[in-house]
């Protein structure tokens, strides 16, 4: 049996030469998974490409408050060569992701040898221009979606880079930046208002650059926990388990959704927009096989979970790695069409494929 200490001797090491092969590299190397193609596979029983616009009839009355949404968790960290693919936590590009039908993007900045790159910890990844290249690609194919966009985790960015990574948006991606400002919350805009006349995408950034340096089209985000959540144009409960087991992780995420009230935690008068919940694990590395085990439970444990709350609220982002392996659209497609199931008005139906979800449906209410 492995003692312990040698088990952290050899963590440490993995750790330290990584340090070493990722100090002399850039960000934007090693290799992507080929993006599909804007076709999906004549094996799935839904066109993920376009699911919200296919919906709209039944969605389109929906707040993102009422919705759920696939969510992507280090939605950038996909390249496959050594030593970036230490810190890889998805298969698909952003392109390939938002084909798979992933709305929220969980995106970490640094800036590396005067470029900003995406990032977990010190490893990096692709440069925000090809991020939001990707982006441009699929909304400029005309797809009437709602794409988010989240940036946190700051490495070495100060506000000289903020502002350049804003001028790169604007750039590249301010014919579908969502600009209106309103009394209305933007949690509480209907689906349909979002995508009136085509798609749009929402950035939000963290911390204090979005407040200090307010720029059209880039809102304030803000964590249940932070000290300051009324500043927040968008707040979200985001507590991750940080484990390694699938059963302790499935337990710790079900129990912070039955407690979650919709309400911040340090300023309990601040309502809380939506509930996050964290389907992933912890490793050091080799994170697509440690998300095997809880991706193939998905559809299942979610069918298991009571939804709305004891509080009323309910899950608005499936937040997974490797997302096309969880099969989070067809969860989230399922979980939102329950809703007009309960209310008689007959979802929209296709063939099911093992590990699907196509067993979620009935058992779930969804408030209004």
């Amino acid at each position: 049996m492995t003692k312990p200490s040698d088990h952290f001797a050899r963590v440490i090491l993995v750790i330290l030469s990584i340090a070493i092969l990722t100090s002399s590299l850039g960000c934007g190397g090693g290799v992507a998974k080929a993006s599909p193609s804007t076709s999906a596979p004549a094996t799935r029983p839904m066109d993920h490409a376009h699911w919200m616009e296919d919906r709209l009839g039944t969605l389109g009355d929906r707040s993102l408050k009422q919705l759920v949404l696939p969510a992507s968790h280090d939605a950038a960290m996909y390249l496959t060569s050594f030593p970036q693919s230490l810190g890889r936590t998805q298969n698909l590009s952003i392109y390939g992701q938002l084909h798979e039908g992933v709305r929220y993007f969980d995106l970490r900045p640094a800036w590396r040898d005067g470029t900003i790159c995406m990032h977990h910890d010190f490893i990096l990844g692709p440069t925000l221009a090809q991020v939001l290249d990707d982006v441009r690609r699929y909304m400029s194919n005309g797809h009437r979606e709602l794409v988010i966009l989240k940036f946190s985790h700051y490495d070495k960015i100060n506000a000289e880079h903020y502002n350049t990574a804003v001028g790169q948006i604007e750039s590249e991606l301010g014919p579908w930046l969502y600009k209106s400002r309103s009394a209305q919350r933007l949690a509480d805009i209907p689906l349909r208002d979002y995508l009136s006349a085509h798609g749009t995408v929402l950035v939000f950034f963290e911390g204090s650059f979005p407040a200090r340096y307010s720029a059209p089209g880039i809102w304030v985000y803000r964590d249940w926990d932070n000290s300051d959540p009324a500043i927040g144009d968008l707040r979200v409960y985001d507590q991750y388990s940080n484990v390694t087991s699938y059963p302790v992780m499935k337990s710790d995420q079900f129990a912070k959704f039955d407690r979650y009230d919709g309400k911040c935690k340090i300023r309990p008068d601040v309502p809380c927009d939506l509930f996050l919940l964290s389907w992933t694990l912890t490793p050091p590395t080799n994170v697509p096989t440690y998300a095997k085990e809880p991706n193939e439970h998905l559809a299942d444990d979610m069918a298991t979970l009571k939804i709305p709350n004891r509080f009323g609220c309910m899950v608005n982002l499936l937040y997974a790695d490797c997302v096309e392996t969880a099969h989070l659209t067809d969860a989230a497609i399922r979980l939102n069409e329950s809703l007009y199931q309960s209310r008689g008005v007959p979802p929209r139906t296709g063939p099911a494929r093992s590990g699907s979800a196509e067993g979620i449906g009935a058992s779930f209410h969804f408030p209004p």
